[in-house]
């Protein structure tokens, strides 16, 4: 990374000499002062993914934590912004459309909001203590509950980005601010625990399109024919998901598209 961009991700989002020496390792192409923060998000993520393809599951971690540093510190910017239209700064991100649920929003702002470098040291240890005694199967639940409630979209679509989002707001709330700094025993229990959260809520997900499949379908006729559209296209079946605000899988999007185009 060129010099003046190490400089303004410190100044900009507090990363320490580590983190970025650690993102410097990692070869990433970009640069902040010609690339927006959804082209620098996006890098990251596509950086995590790869890791993920490598199995090294500690760099995942690691590169997630700063992701979701750049993610609040730009969240919090935005709403100093709406809250204040003075404001002037062209920098604030527009990629929130996964908090479609606002209660859920002002709760992650509030979760992510005030504390300092020495409280979160002092909570999480207190949050440590709590989760030796907290076995797997109670995490499960507790963390699928927060993210079907603060989300309920995500029922008719599993959506990985806001998934991940729900993990981070979750271990904010629950004092877990830094997870690579925990014991591997607790670390291992909840990515085990977040790992089997994702599986259920993709099965949930599947069983679900299965019972609304027919009605989809039958609206998405009604739908082509109201807007004069004679043929199925993935373009059209995303519309019609779109103007009923539902995030399907590409799955059941390819099934409508070729079940109309046999009828």
């Amino acid at each position: 990374m060129k010099l003046t961009t190490k400089i303004n991700l410190i100044r900009k989002f507090k990363l320490n000499p580590e983190q970025i020496q650690f993102l410097d390792s990692l070869n990433l192409n970009f640069d902040m002062e010609d690339d927006g923060i959804d082209t620098i998000l996006n890098t990251l993520n596509d950086k995590i993914e790869e890791l993920s393809d490598l199995e090294n599951e500690y760099n995942c971690l690691n590169l997630a934590y700063i992701i979701s540093i750049i993610e609040n510190t730009e969240l919090k910017i935005r709403i100093n912004v709406d809250n204040n239209p003075s404001i002037d700064f062209d920098e604030t991100i527009d990629n929130f459309d996964d908090f479609e649920n606002e209660d859920f929003l002002d709760e992650f702002t509030d979760e992510v909001e005030g504390f300092s470098a020495k409280e979160q040291r002092k909570l999480q240890k207190e949050a440590v203590i709590k989760y030796k005694k907290i076995d797997k199967d109670m995490i499960v639940l507790e963390l699928k509950k927060y993210v079907l409630e603060k989300y309920p979209p995500i029922i008719n679509g599993f959506d990985r980005t806001f998934y991940k989002n729900a993990k981070i707001a979750y271990w904010h709330r629950e004092h877990m601010f830094n997870l690579w700094e925990i014991p591997i025993k607790i670390y291992e229990k909840i990515k085990n625990a977040e790992h089997e959260v994702e599986e259920i809520l993709k099965e949930d997900v599947r069983k679900n399109a299965d019972k609304k499949y027919p009605i989809w379908f039958e609206n998405y006729k009604v739908w082509l024919k109201k807007n004069g559209l004679k043929k199925s296209t993935k373009a059209n079946v995303k519309d019609f998901f779109k103007s009923i605000k539902v995030k399907p899988s590409e799955t059941i999007i390819e099934r409508i598209k070729e079940d109309y185009t046999r009828q």
